[in-house]
């Protein structure tokens, strides 16, 4: 929350544009297909903009942020946070200026993938089936689909161009030639990502198997959006595709192979075998208000669970043994600081467990997960040990602050001892920070959630 307010304010001016017409069909394809990624918050945002976007605008044309507060009944971290999402999703461009008058900023809508191009873009389909599952997942892939199977039953009669008009071909050639404006494409957003696949491991464990190398070639985007995703490695990726294959065309059945990915997440967070991960996580070990004597068997258990789980699978587990579940907010939150690949899957873990467990927090706030990730970034804080150092020195330091009497007060206050490597819960040391420290982390929380839009979404 303090990260939104410190980047917005309702006195903040903004003009809403677009990079082309968006249309309502547009509208209903980002309520439809975008709004159970991005939220209904983010949805609305987007045709609220839609509804306010100018042709030809200029400064002079803004608005202040509190008009969208108040028509949309939110607040400025929901705004703030509602943008974010538009602009990771490619639905939004953000652009801040400043003038006597004071801060503006230029949002330009961009025109959503269509109902077809949608669900070829392996990220945006990948992360729909992720949050709706797979039978919602199917009725929405036939969205607005038209079946004209009919037309095959009759002969094709269309006539071309040159059959119905009178132009001559050379003129034609001669003006594409002149128009030397190269066509840009719109990229997947798995493109953008720079997510590391080892093809020679993937072509190994292919060569003992049935699965066409080719065919894996073909959709390699998929495969990459896969294992960002549900953090699967090269060997568990081909033993998916082999039960993908299907048997009569010797293909790849994406849409099988997108679910079997889903279903041995969900299945992995409904059973955890003792082979394959840490039974339980000692929520105890950091819990304890005095440790007598340092509990290294528990902190190894504990640091071993750290290295053990994706992010996703660590929140899963972790709420479970708490008694809650995992928010579509909180799932979003993980994902999203995981697909921006500055920390460590198991220092974010650690992260995770400090917020929900040390903290004793319900649940994770987008804000000061981010704001406390950017802090380690800056530290450098590069592995789970180091990670559950930091915060240990950082609470020992905060304890024998704590321990001075504070001056012009009844009562003297001690902070009471903590943990083996956590902080006691209730004040966040990690990010009380100097105001040049605030300054770098802020710097780096921009770059977080600018890194998109400097590749052109």
């Amino acid at each position: 929350m303090d990260n939104a307010l410190n980047k917005l304010s309702p006195k903040d001016g903004y003009i809403a544009t677009a990079n082309s017409y968006i249309t309502n069909h547009d509208i209903n394809v980002v309520r439809m297909l975008y709004q159970p990624i991005i939220g209904i918050i983010a949805s609305s945002l987007y045709a609220y903009f839609k509804f306010e976007t100018k042709f030809n605008p200029s400064a002079k044309d803004r608005e202040m942020n509190n008009i969208i507060l108040s028509s949309l009944a939110i607040d400025i971290p929901q705004f703030y946070e509602a943008r974010l999402k538009l602009e990771a999703t490619g639905l939004l461009r953000s652009f801040k200026g400043k003038d006597d008058i004071g801060n503006f900023y230029i949002y330009e809508l961009q025109k959503p993938l269509d109902e077809n191009s949608f669900f070829k873009d392996d990220l945006l389909s990948t992360a729909l089936l992720s949050e709706v599952g797979q039978k919602r997942y199917d009725f929405l892939s036939k969205w607005n689909k038209y079946n004209n199977s009919i037309c095959k039953q009759a002969e094709d009669v269309t006539k071309m161009f040159f059959d119905v008009f009178d132009i001559s071909k050379s003129n034609i050639i001669k003006q594409a030639q002149e128009n030397k404006d190269p066509i840009h494409l719109r990229k997947q957003l798995i493109d953008e990502q720079n997510v590391d696949i080892d093809m020679d491991a993937i072509e190994d464990f292919v060569s003992n198997s049935y699965v066409d190398i080719k065919d894996v070639k073909q959709h390699l985007d998929l495969i990459k959006s896969i294992k960002l995703i549900y953090g699967l490695d090269e060997f568990q990726i081909v033993k998916l595709l082999e039960q993908a294959v299907n048997i009569n065309t010797n293909k790849i059945d994406i849409n099988k192979f997108k679910a079997l990915s889903q279903e041995r997440f969900n299945n992995k967070m409904q059973i955890v075998t003792e082979q394959d991960k840490p039974k339980k996580l000692d929520l105890d070990s950091t819990k304890q208000e005095k440790p007598q004597a340092p509990k290294s068997s528990q902190n190894s258990s504990l640091l071993d669970a750290f290295r053990a789980y994706i992010p996703l699978e660590f929140l899963e587990v972790l709420k479970k043994e708490m008694g809650s579940f995992v928010t579509s907010n909180e799932r979003y939150t993980v994902k999203t600081l995981v697909e921006k690949k500055i920390l460590p899957n198991e220092v974010i873990n650690v992260l995770i467990h400090y917020l929900l467990v040390v903290k004793d927090s319900s649940t994770l706030f987008k804000t000061s997960f981010e704001r406390i990730a950017a802090d380690w970034a800056k530290q450098n804080v590069n592995d789970a040990s180091s990670a559950m150092e930091h915060v240990k020195n950082f609470a020992k330091n905060k304890e024998n602050e704590s321990r001075k009497p504070k001056r012009n007060r009844k009562n003297v206050i001690f902070k009471e001892e903590l943990p083996d490597w956590a902080y006691t819960k209730g004040v966040d040391v990690l990010t009380d920070k100097s105001a040049e420290d605030r300054k770098i982390v802020d710097q780096l929380l921009d770059e977080m959630n600018k890194e998109d839009k400097k590749k052109g979404r």
